[in-house]
């Protein structure tokens, strides 16, 4: 449900096609928050969504950082993670 949520906010928060800063901070809060359940929980399904959108959230963060990153590496990266 948390997934579904912050997927629904997200048009709302992105400015054209660049995610922006609240759309990398909405993916930082929800995988802090998916890491939390991984860590209560014993189910391998939630280290997996946590270490998948840990990945989302750091081609994010790539992204933000490297100038020279294009979209199609960015938009084929959050693919191949189910981002």
């Amino acid at each position: 449900m948390l997934v579904i949520c912050a997927w629904l906010i997200t048009p709302h928060l992105q400015r054209g096609y660049d995610p922006g800063i609240y759309t990398a901070l909405l993916d930082a809060f929800v995988t802090l928050v998916l890491f939390a359940i991984s860590y209560r929980s014993r189910r391998l399904w939630t280290i997996m969504i946590t270490s998948c959108h840990l990945a989302g959230a750091l081609t994010h963060l790539a992204a933000h950082l490297s100038l020279s990153v294009g979209y199609y590496a960015y938009l084929t990266t959050l693919g191949l993670l189910g981002a």
